[in-house]
């Protein structure tokens, strides 16, 4: 079986401003990481699980997941045929990841 992997928050990107920016200067920031990031399940998932199961590959995949007004870290790994088996939101942003991503669950971390 052939396993891909790609980086934390890769979909649409990683948030790098928050190391290097005041935390007052950062609104329309988050908003313009809002506004790309997927929904789960969405169009940009199932081009995902569509690419996973062409190229007969597990992949797992980083993505800013937008629900509702808020973003989630979230990893989602998907099964050669396509599946989406897991989704896991990060359950506790550490440090200054605070000031980008909502706090999960643990319910909402482990659910498909």
């Amino acid at each position: 079986m052939r396993f891909a992997t790609f980086p934390e928050t890769i979909i649409p990107y990683y948030p790098y401003f928050s190391f290097v920016q005041p935390p007052l200067t950062l609104a329309k920031k988050h908003q313009r990481l809002l506004e790309p990031s997927p929904t789960v399940p969405s169009a940009e998932t199932h081009a995902i699980a569509k690419a996973a199961k062409d190229a007969q590959m597990v992949l797992s995949i980083g993505a800013n997941e937008r629900d509702g007004g808020s973003i989630y870290n979230t990893q989602l790994l998907f099964d050669a045929d396509g599946t989406l088996i897991q989704r896991c939101q990060k359950i506790t942003p550490t440090y200054h990841e605070r000031m980008v991503w909502a706090k999960a669950t643990v319910a909402a971390a482990f659910a498909p």
